[in-house]
């Protein structure tokens, strides 16, 4: 079934580089999930600069999101969500996501692993890792490292 998402990406996807800029402007405005739906859709199917616009796009647009609705988005199915989520809450600058944060950390999607440590260095000031070649034992125990340090600095 084709739904209001999947039909907002492709136009998405299929419009030129001149009117790009005015449909991601309008999806970045626009009320409804679908429309976040739909910017994290086109932007898997997008590259280079088209690509960065649709991510830049999506984070703005995330920011202006609620804790509850981030904390939706970011267990999905779509790597490109989860990671513009882990941005998302580092702008907004609310040390609630950080248990969100960590939990990235054993995302299966490299990109996400690094906007969640990005997000936790940025809302904590603390470096865990993990580095782009650690290992799933090695991210498991900066996990557990990520949990001590969130039950040490609850308020």
């Amino acid at each position: 079934e084709i739904t209001q998402a999947d039909k907002l990406a492709d136009a998405l996807v299929s419009a030129s580089d001149k009117d790009l800029e005015e449909k991601i402007s309008e999806y970045q405005k626009a009320k409804g999930e679908h429309y976040t739906v739909a910017i994290a859709f086109a932007v898997s199917q997008m590259e280079k600069e088209r690509k960065k616009k649709g991510q830049d796009a999506l984070v703005n647009r995330l920011v202006r999101m609620t804790p509850e609705t981030l904390r939706k988005f970011i267990v999905v199915n779509s790597p490109e969500l989860r990671r513009a989520c882990c941005l998302a809450c580092a702008m907004k600058d609310d040390k609630s996501h950080v248990v969100d944060l960590a939990g990235r950390i054993l995302d299966p999607d490299e990109e996400v692993v690094k906007a969640a440590r990005a997000g936790l260095r940025s809302l904590t000031g603390e470096d865990f890792g993990p580095t782009p070649d650690s290992n799933d034992d090695e991210k498991q125990a900066i996990f557990s490292k990520w949990k001590f340090w969130i039950s040490n600095n609850r308020k």
